[in-house]
Parts: structure tokens; sequence; C-alpha cells
């Protein structure tokens, strides 16, 4: 009878350090997935703050552009009615 208690105990206390070992594993894992969730988030952020940045670049190139075309323009539009 003691032997099959001690058998039983001894069981228990196995399936007791597989489940904690498994809690472990499972701890270990959110921590990696949170880790890369945090790094792709801040990647992305990053990527967010660059293509924010340039698209502020290209809008403001395109208003020089614009400006100078439309400078360009009517200085050949004066040039023409001189001429003429």
């Amino acid at each position: 009878m003691k032997e099959q208690y001690q058998k039983k105990l001894e069981e228990q206390r196995r399936d007791k350090d597989e489940f904690d070992e498994k809690i472990q594993e499972m701890h270990r894992h959110n921590i990696k997935v949170e880790s890369e969730f945090e790094k792709e988030r801040a990647l992305m952020e990053q990527k967010i703050l660059f293509l924010e940045k340039n698209l502020e670049e290209k809008s403001s190139k395109e208003k020089e552009y614009l400006s100078n075309w439309n400078n360009q323009k009517s200085e050949l539009s004066n040039e023409i009615r001189h001429v003429y």
C-alpha cells in the first residue's frame, strides 16, 4: 500500500514538473512573440515617419517646381507680348 502511494506521489510530482515546464515554455514563447511584435511595431513606426517625411519633401518640391513653372510661363508670356 505504501509503495502504491509512493508510486502515485512520484507520478504526480512528475506530472507537476512537466506541467511547470510547459508553463515556463509558454511563458518564454510569449516573451519571444511580444519582443518580435514590439520590434516589428518599432520598424513600422520608423517606416511611417520616413514615408511622412518623404511625402512632405516631395510635396514641397512639387510646390517649388509648380511655382518655377508658373514664373517661367509668366515670363515667357511677357516676352511674347513685348515681341508683338
